[in-house]
C-alpha cells in the first residue's frame, strides 16, 4: 500500500502538468482559516478576552491554514498561472467579514511570494495583492446572511417537518442537559451550532474543558450540529437560493472565457468565504458530502478544453487543509450525477440550470404573501368607497326628505294665513 501511494505521489506533478495543458480557467471558493469562536456560553470558562482579538478572527493557525493552501494552489497550478504577480490574470473577491480578508491576504502570500523584480523589501517575502468586497449587506454571493425572506420561511418549513420534530423530540432530554450546564436559554437544535462551534475552537487551541464535556456528549454535538448545519440548505429552493447565487457567477466566468475576447485575461477566479457558503455550493451541485467543510476547505471547479475544442468541468475538492503537515495532498475529484468526472460544458449548464435563480431579488420575495396583502387592500379600498358612497347616499337621502318636509310645513302654513 505505502508503494502504491509512493508512486501515486511521484505521479502527481505529470498527471497536474497534463491537466495544465487543457486548463483553460479555475473558480474557486474556500473556508477562512482556523478562528475564535464566534460566541461564548454563560458558564464558560473561556470568555472573548481569553482570545488574542476576542471574538471570530482569524488565529495564527488559521493564517497558515491559507498561506499552505495559497501554496499548494502554486504547486497545481504553476506554469499556468504566471510565476510572478500579473493583476489581470487573477481576481480575487471576498467576503466583508475580517477574517475572510485575511485569509484571501494570508493565501495570496503562499501563491505569490515576490521575486526578482518584485522584491519591495529584502527582509519581507511578502507583496501586497488586491482584494475586493462586497458590503455584507449586498452580498449575497459569498454572504449567506444576505436577507431573503423566501428562504427564511423555507428554513422555518424545513424544522416544522415531521421528521425534524420527531429529531427534536428525541433529543429533548440532552437539550434539557445542555441548558442546564451552560447556562443556555434555549433547548432546541437552534442553539446546538453556536455551542459546538465555541467548543470545536476551544478544543483545537487546546483550551481546557468543562467537567461534563466527555468524549460521548462532545460526539453527540458534532452529530447535531452536522445535521442543523446540513437543514440550513435542506431543499432544492433553499440550496438555490442561497448557493445558486455563487454558481450563477462562476458559470459566467466559464460562458465569458469560452466566448471570450482577446482582451480577456483572467485565469483565476479565488472567493474567500465561509462554511455555510462552501456547503451552499456543494448543495447547490448535489454534491455534498454532509460533512461540514472544515477550515480552508476548497471546492475548485475548472474550465478544460480538449484537443477536439471541446470544453469540460471538473470539480475538485480540497479538505485536508487542517494538516499543516500534509497541505500538497491532491483534492478529490467529485462529480455531478448523470455526468463523468470531466463533464461536458453543455451538460454541465444543462444539470446545473435548476439550481441557478433567475432573478434572485425576486425569487426571495414571498409571492403569496405579496398577493394576499394587495388584495386585502383592494378589497378594503373597495369596500371603504361602498361605504362612503352609501353614507353619501343616505346623506343626500335625509337631506332631500327635511327639504321636502320644509317645504310641506312652508305650503301648510301660507294656507293658514290665507285662511285667516
Amino acid at each position: 500500500m505505502q508503494l502504491g501511494i509512493g508512486y501515486f505521489l511521484l505521479l502527481l506533478p505529470t498527471v497536474w502538468a497534463d491537466d495544465l495543458a487543457t486548463l483553460r480557467l479555475v473558480n474557486l471558493v474556500y473556508r477562512h482559516g482556523d478562528r475564535s469562536p464566534i460566541d461564548s456560553f454563560p458558564t464558560d470558562m473561556h470568555k472573548e478576552g481569553s482570545w488574542p482579538q476576542g471574538f471570530g478572527w482569524l488565529s495564527n493557525i488559521g493564517k497558515l491554514q491559507q498561506y499552505h493552501l495559497g501554496k499548494f494552489l502554486r504547486q497545481r497550478y504553476n506554469g499556468f498561472l504566471n510565476e510572478t504577480y500579473i493583476h489581470d490574470e487573477i481576481n480575487v473577491q471576498s467576503s466583508a467579514v475580517q477574517r475572510c480578508l485575511m485569509s484571501a491576504y494570508s493565501n495570496l502570500a503562499g501563491l505569490y511570494p515576490p521575486d526578482g523584480g518584485q522584491i519591495w523589501n529584502s527582509n519581507i517575502s511578502w507583496q501586497p495583492i488586491p482584494v475586493s468586497m462586497i458590503p455584507t449587506e449586498e452580498d449575497s454571493t459569498l454572504q449567506i446572511s444576505k436577507d431573503c425572506p423566501r428562504y427564511d420561511m423555507l428554513k422555518e418549513q424545513e424544522l416544522k417537518t415531521h421528521a425534524i420534530k420527531e429529531e427534536e423530540k428525541k433529543n429533548k432530554p440532552f437539550y434539557k442537559f445542555l441548558s442546564r450546564v451552560t447556562g443556555g436559554p434555549k433547548e432546541n437544535i437552534s442553539y446546538v451550532w453556536m455551542l459546538a462551534d465555541t467548543l470545536i475552537c476551544e478544543r483545537h487551541h487546546n483550551f481546557s474543558r468543562p467537567s461534563w464535556l466527555n468524549e460521548t456528549v462532545y460526539n453527540k454535538l458534532i452529530a447535531l450540529n452536522t445535521l442543523s448545519f446540513t437543514l440550513l440548505f435542506g431543499t432544492p429552493e433553499m440550496a438555490r437560493l442561497k448557493g445558486g447565487p455563487l454558481l450563477k457567477t462562476m458559470l459566467n466566468n466559464m460562458q465569458n472565457k469560452i466566448h471570450s475576447k482577446p482582451d480577456f485575461k483572467t485565469k483565476l477566479f479565488m472567493y474567500s468565504a465561509h462554511d455555510k457558503t462552501v456547503a451552499a455550493l456543494s448543495h447547490a451541485l448535489k454534491i455534498f458530502n454532509h460533512v461540514m467543510p472544515p477550515y480552508a476547505s476548497t471546492l475548485i471547479l475548472e474550465l478544460h478544453q480538449n484537443n477536439l475544442n471541446k470544453y469540460f468541468v471538473r470539480i475538485l475538492y480540497k479538505n485536508t487543509t487542517m494538516d499543516l503537515h500534509n497541505y500538497m495532498q491532491p483534492p478529490v475529484p467529485l462529480k455531478l450525477k448523470d455526468c463523468p468526472v470531466d463533464c461536458p460544458f453543455e451538460a454541465f449548464v444543462e444539470l446545473t440550470k435548476d439550481a441557478i435563480p433567475t432573478d434572485w431579488l425576486k425569487e426571495c420575495q414571498i409571492p403569496a404573501l405579496f398577493e394576499t396583502w394587495f388584495w386585502i387592500m383592494i378589497i378594503s379600498f373597495c369596500l371603504l368607497c361602498l361605504l362612503l358612497v352609501t353614507l353619501f347616499w343616505f346623506h343626500m337621502q335625509r337631506k332631500h326628505n327635511q327639504d321636502k318636509y320644509a317645504s310641506l310645513l312652508s305650503e301648510d302654513s301660507e294656507m293658514n294665513y290665507s285662511s285667516n
